[in-house]
């Protein structure tokens, strides 16, 4: 990227505004970003619209989502002397999510074998399933939320079944995450914050400490 490609957003996103079309059918409008403003200003945000700029911008070390992620935790911690706290932070923290590469990698490695074509046409049953019972559940409904009803639950309840926990669980989890992203969110959380951030990693990792468990004897 170069100082020279860098143009204003602005008139591409009025574009974006007044046509309309653009909602259906995007990719004239990414290919005219390509060409005419390949890194785009937005105040303090710039947006990179060429594969070659991304692919840089996600190798690049002041990108790091692991860095980040060891930030945001600074943010909303305190000294501590308890180790299950302790060991929860590392953990939300060393999770795939917040990983670079080459430490990304080896947990992808590991996880991809549960998503080759054999596996996954495993699970098409269950997913059916789900699927079929989720439809059946707003059929003859004058109206109801795709996101909330279908879009949603969808995801959420083939994970839980593919983990074998229960499909009720996944609120707590939502709980805990939001209390975390919520605190991230801020640049100066509130004690109260900070003490919701401690009881959700805690509990986030008591939860999947023992699932591990209970899957490692089988149960």
């Amino acid at each position: 990227m170069t100082a020279k490609t860098e143009q204003p957003l602005a008139p591409l996103v009025q574009d974006l505004l007044e046509d309309h079309s653009s909602f259906q059918d995007p990719y004239p409008l990414y290919a005219r970003a390509r060409t005419e403003a390949p890194v785009a200003a937005a105040g303090a945000m710039h947006f990179a619209t060429s594969y070659k700029d991304v692919v840089a911008l996600y190798r690049h070390d002041k990108l790091s989502r692991q860095q980040a992620a060891l930030a945001e935790s600074a943010s909303h911690s305190h000294e501590t002397s308890d180790e299950i706290l302790i060991e929860a932070r590392a953990a939300w923290t060393q999770m795939m999510i917040n990983q670079d590469d080459p430490g990304h990698k080896r947990i992808r490695r590991i996880l991809e074998v549960a998503f080759r074509p054999t596996q996954v046409a495993m699970w098409k049953a269950t997913m059916d399933a789900i699927a079929d019972e989720l439809v059946e559940s707003v059929i003859g409904k004058s109206r109801f939320d795709f996101r909330t009803e279908l879009a949603y639950p969808l995801p959420e309840r083939i994970i839980c079944a593919l983990m074998g926990v229960p499909y009720e669980d996944h609120a707590l989890w939502g709980a805990w995450t939001e209390a975390v992203v919520a605190a991230a969110r801020t640049g100066t959380p509130s004690a109260d914050k900070i003490a919701a951030v401690d009881d959700a990693l805690k509990n986030f990792h008591l939860y999947f400490k023992c699932l591990v468990a209970d899957r490692r004897r089988g149960t």
